[in-house]
């Protein structure tokens, strides 16, 4: 997974940058009617830098929704496991174990 990220960090932008100078080869692009190739190009080189130094923001952001989700996941089968023991030694029925829960879509 580490190693994933690496890549995705040192290739996130190279299409954007590869398209930058496309348009200096002479690509079509809406743009360059209105504000020019050079104008153009710069914008593609400027987005492309953006990315590069927001990759390890967008990396660390999106892994730590993954990380909560475990984390919710695994206090929800504790919890289950937990309460299950406790009914076990009150002498009371367990309740069903947490993967029979169903989760709701709206």
């Amino acid at each position: 997974f580490v190693f994933s990220n690496r890549v995705f960090y040192c290739f996130s932008s190279t299409g954007t940058f590869i398209s930058a100078f496309t348009v200096l080869c002479g690509a079509r692009s809406e743009l360059i009617s209105e504000r020019g190739v050079c104008c153009v190009f710069w914008l593609n080189v400027a987005a492309a830098l953006i990315q590069i130094l927001t990759a390890v923001i967008m990396v660390g952001w999106i892994m730590s929704i993954f990380w909560g989700m475990d984390m919710v996941i695994l206090a929800i089968f504790f919890f289950s496991a937990f309460v299950g023991a406790v009914a076990q030694f009150l002498g009371m029925s367990p309740p069903p174990p947490a993967a029979q829960y169903q989760t709701v879509s709206r």
